[in-house]
């Protein structure tokens, strides 16, 4: 019996010479189809709230507070549970007790939104 190459037994095993190589293997010349358009997926979107990215600092040991809250109720309760969804479950029961206060004025909102924009510029340059 003769001995065979490596690339002669890849090649059987594979069709590699007919899918032009290893690079035929892992490209494809079809087109991807058109994921299909579902409005019941689109309305579901528009109900979610808007979320926003946040750095704070925090005290260490609250930190490492909150992480222990978290794995535990990983572990024992939730296991899809976050630190995002305990901050929310925090303020949530921060706004309950203090009940209502007032909004910022429009000017310091717009102050903030400035303020926001010009990091933004400054971080991309």
């Amino acid at each position: 019996m003769a001995k065979k190459s490596f690339k002669d037994a890849i090649a059987d095993k594979t069709d590699l010479i007919g899918k032009s190589g290893i690079k035929g293997m892992f490209s494809s010349t079809e087109t991807d189809p058109e994921p299909p358009k579902n409005i019941d997926v689109l309305v579901a979107e528009e109900n979610v709230p808007e979320e926003t990215r946040q750095s704070f600092i925090v005290l260490e040991s609250d930190m490492e507070r909150l992480k222990d809250f978290v794995f535990h109720k990983k572990s024992t309760m939730d296991p899809l549970f976050s630190q995002k969804e305990a901050m929310h479950q925090a303020l949530q029961l921060l706004f309950e007790k203090e009940g209502t206060f007032p909004e910022r004025p429009d000017r310091v909102k717009k102050q903030e939104r400035l303020r926001n924009a010009s990091l933004r510029r400054k971080r991309a340059k």
